[in-house]
């Protein structure tokens, strides 16, 4: 998953997207009947949503303190996205093309558009399945291109209440699609059912100079995750009513805002101890390569293996090892070297030359 990126890494993020994405392979490799790769998936666009929201805000910084050209930041900007998602998800997507053929040329246009979810919306089901993941990363794709002229062009005194506002739609539709059992895929992978999520990320951004995050917001936010799991554990909320499953996502928004916001801050103790460690550190910063090979990786092995891997402890630790090593591998010789070209597009807008 694209995941953000900003211009001085914050170790303890870069571990959230490590834990993310180890919960979308238990979920796809180990026991697929949990919620882990759902909140896997939506932690990623919280965290998205604030590092790309706070690269916006510094392009329009530099636009408003140095009057450049903010159209030059807004193009760089869509370079450097493009640098970052496109290679290694066509990559992907020409491999998918060994597992089966004729049913990715089938759908081959929706991929390469990045309208996988609009796909596997109007079908309402995950088809192909080991292409299911690319519609998050439809999502987030469609989620730039609309979102960065959003922020850099929207006057400042309704940034705010804008957000809200889109947090809030996110949260009604995502609600409504559980309701009308048209989530999974259905009309749930569609942008507007991750706009709670992406909103969230991007109001941490918006407010992070502004106020501070008080320790007991980080309090509230584990007694939110506490009420999630024990509402749904005792009930099923697809059968609830719109405001029953508004509060579910709306608790699930206030933890995962906690746990990011938290780790921007830098957590201590154990847990922080267990964050700021290389090894986990690292699988975050290759943790997009993880998530676009997994499924793939399933694919071909069931395709060229099959009766060897079935889900379970033994899938989970050879593919999830891998898939971190085919990871590993894209990250050295593909990503860091074609990333090295974004030098030539700076978040700063080009500055106007002297007359």
């Amino acid at each position: 998953m694209s995941l953000g990126e900003t211009e001085g890494r914050r170790e303890q993020i870069d571990s959230l997207r490590a834990v993310a994405v180890t919960a979308v392979l238990y979920t796809h490799f180990w026991n697929d009947n949990n919620a882990f790769g759902t909140l896997g998936v939506q932690l990623f666009f919280v965290i998205s949503g604030y590092l790309i929201t706070g690269i916006l805000l510094g392009i329009r910084r530099s636009a408003e303190l140095e009057s450049v050209q903010l159209h030059r930041g807004l193009l760089n900007f869509y370079v450097r996205r493009a640098l970052r998602i496109w290679p290694i998800y066509y990559a992907a997507l020409a491999l998918a093309l060994l597992i089966e053929h004729q049913r990715i040329v089938q759908s081959l246009p929706w991929h390469i558009l990045f309208a996988s979810n609009i796909l596997f919306a109007s079908k309402n089901a995950w088809d192909p399945w080991f292409t299911a993941h690319f519609w998050s990363l439809s999502v987030e794709e469609q989620f730039y291109i609309l979102w960065a002229p959003f922020i850099l062009f929207l006057p400042r005194q309704f940034l705010h209440g804008a957000i809200l506002v889109v947090i809030l739609i996110g949260i009604v539709f995502s609600a409504t699609a559980t309701i009308v059992h048209l989530d999974n895929p259905g009309i749930g992978v569609l942008m507007p059912g991750a706009l709670g999520t992406l909103g969230v990320g991007a109001l941490l951004a918006l407010d992070e100079g502004r106020w501070k995050w008080p320790a007991w917001m980080s309090y509230a936010a584990a007694v939110a995750a506490i009420f999630w799991l024990i509402a749904n554990t005792v009930t099923s909320t697809g059968d609830g009513n719109v405001f029953v499953v508004a509060l579910s996502n709306t608790l699930v928004l206030i933890s995962l805002a906690g746990v990011t916001l938290s780790a921007r801050r830098g957590m201590r103790g154990p847990i922080g101890s267990v964050l700021s460690s290389g090894p986990l550190c690292y699988i975050g910063r290759i943790s997009y390569g993880i998530y676009v090979y997994h499924l793939i990786l399933f694919g071909i092995v069931l395709t060229y293996l099959p009766g060897y891997f079935q889900r379970g402890v033994l899938t989970f630790v050879v593919l999830g090892s891998a898939t971190v090593a085919i990871a590993a591998l894209s990250w050295a010789f593909i990503e860091k070297p074609i990333l090295r070209l974004k030098d030539n597009f700076p978040y700063r807008a080009v500055q106007r030359s002297p007359a």
